[in-house]
């Protein structure tokens, strides 16, 4: 095809001029003045005087909502909490996320004309809205630890452990080291249903939340980069709900053990004094109100209890608890009563957990096949100011690893028996201020020095203080203290002290 001399430049020349047509409008329609207020005589606004959504870049949306005297829409007033402070438990149902659209979950359920500036309206059937926050954090220690980007246990100060692929000694010179990372970094969307037909009158909801705190820190894994880590599902269910009961299945947190200290977002202490963590699961709940706040609470469900530890016992390729054939059992039962404080209830309760493991082959000198996983914990919330609240857990059972107990062991191979294990942890949390948040907290979790196998691990004891600054509701600047002991059977102890810095912006 022929194409005359400069065709080129004259193509460029033409495309630039188009781009700056758009930049021209752009700012004119920025700079244009706003339509005047006829608030003083409003309108009825009906379908056809209704401006229809479009597609078009809109710099200021004000000029195109109508202006109705009975909604004041203040761009200043920052967006309301998820939850109270310290926040509820996070299960599905206990009070950290609604279960229907309300202040306790983002912002009010907003009219029909303002909802498709604040959230999606899916096919006109419900609402889906995002959350979640954006995060950086610096930690530095004075002695190894597992991982410092999701520390559990120091390593021991003794040149007889040996630690990564090549098994290379700890020495006493394995000391100061660092570690920068944006993986807590969280995202979320939750999804609130209109229903009808058998459910109208009811309510369904669904959560579906990531982030990116992989275990990629193994510097063996020739894929292993820390700038682009993978995505980690953190929960993922339905709810759905008619008066008193509420069925929930998908993944969520345990009903075990359901409270979580405010410090290390990304591991909540876990092998340091608290258990539950987040799984697949389906249970029913039911929570009655017998008046002027006064509730009781009554959780039952089933939930795969090899989905952290993954305990493939005699190497077939399928999880103990998945070949035992049954899932495990959760079970709670909680009050909840009103305090002087708002919206924060003094909760407190009773759980147990119960599954098991099965080999297909004998493990160890016992020659067990099957390994029972059993646990009792107890746990408290009490709000005793308006500005302090102490939370508390404590546990007590066998096999205990995968519900985050006995220092991350629940099975002696050796012996072929299970290992008991007990703990717990308290948090006191303050606001001084409206712009300043503390806690001070200890942990410990104790596996049976008897039933641990020898270099294992017998105790994990953690003191902590936390304080951060809030600079608005939603930028926070925090640092966390922590002192750590962990002790082994055999091996000389691991003591560190640990400073994490972080900086989180909510949305």
């Amino acid at each position: 095809m022929f194409r005359p001399p400069g065709y080129k430049v004259l193509v460029q020349a033409i495309g630039f001029l188009c781009l700056g047509v758009v930049l021209l409008s752009g700012r004119s329609m920025a700079e244009s003045p706003p339509i005047p207020s006829e608030a003083t005589n409003p309108t009825p606004i009906s379908e056809s005087s209704q401006v229809p959504l479009t597609t078009e870049s809109v710099l200021d949306h004000s000029r195109i909502l109508p202006d109705l005297p009975l909604e004041n829409l203040d761009i200043h007033t920052p967006p309301a909490k998820l939850s109270a402070y310290p926040p509820l438990p996070p299960n599905a149902v206990m009070g950290q996320f609604s279960k229907s659209i309300d202040h306790y979950s983002n912002n009010p359920e907003p009219p029909d004309w303002l909802a498709p500036y604040l959230s999606v309206r899916l096919r006109g059937k419900g609402t889906l809205r995002a959350y979640g926050f954006v995060r950086g954090d610096y930690a530095m220690a004075t002695q190894r630890f597992q991982d410092l980007q999701f520390p559990q246990w120091v390593l021991p100060n003794d040149s007889r452990y040996v630690i990564g692929p090549n098994k290379i000694p700890i020495t006493t010179d394995d000391g100061f080291n660092y570690n920068t990372f944006a993986k807590i970094t969280r995202l979320g969307l939750e999804y609130f249903h209109q229903p009808s037909g058998l459910i109208e009158g009811g309510r369904v909801w669904g959560r579906i939340e990531a982030d990116f705190l992989n275990n990629q820190t193994d510097t063996s894994l020739p894929f292993n980069q820390p700038s682009r880590p993978y995505l980690r599902l953190r929960l993922a269910y339905l709810g759905i709900g008619y008066g008193d009961w509420d069925f929930v299945m998908g993944q969520d947190w345990d009903i075990f053990s359901p409270l979580l200290p405010i410090v290390q977002a990304g591991t909540q202490m876990a092998y340091a004094g608290n258990t539950g963590d987040r799984r697949p699961c389906a249970y029913l709940n039911y929570d009655h109100d017998f008046g002027d706040g006064n509730r009781i609470q009554f959780q039952n469900g089933i939930a795969l209890a090899n989905a952290i530890d993954q305990a493939d016992l005699n190497f077939d390729g399928q999880r103990g608890n998945e070949a035992y054939g049954l899932p495990g059992f959760e079970s709670r039962l909680g009050f909840v009563l009103p305090t002087a404080v708002e919206k924060q209830p003094l909760m407190f309760g009773v759980s147990g957990v119960m599954a098991d493991d099965y080999s297909g082959t004998g493990i160890g000198k016992s020659g067990a096949r099957t390994f029972p996983q059993r646990a009792l914990a107890g746990d408290l919330r009490f709000p005793i100011h308006e500005r302090i609240t102490i939370q508390a857990e404590c546990y007590a059972g066998y096999n205990l690893n995968e519900w985050r107990g006995g220092v991350g062991q629940g099975i002696n191979p050796i012996e072929g028996k299970v290992i008991r294990a007990m703990g717990g942890w308290t948090e006191v949390v303050a606001q001084s201020c409206d712009y300043h948040r503390c806690s001070l907290g200890m942990g410990v979790d104790k596996a049976n020095g008897s039933d641990v196998n020898e270099l294992g691990r017998t105790r994990n004891m953690v003191y902590w203080a936390r304080t951060e600054l809030l600079l608005d509701p939603s930028v926070i600047l925090g640092c966390e203290y922590y002192y750590w002991s962990t002790m082994y059977k055999g091996l000389n102890s691991g003591n560190a002290n640990l400073i994490q810095f972080f900086a989180q912006l909510n949305f």
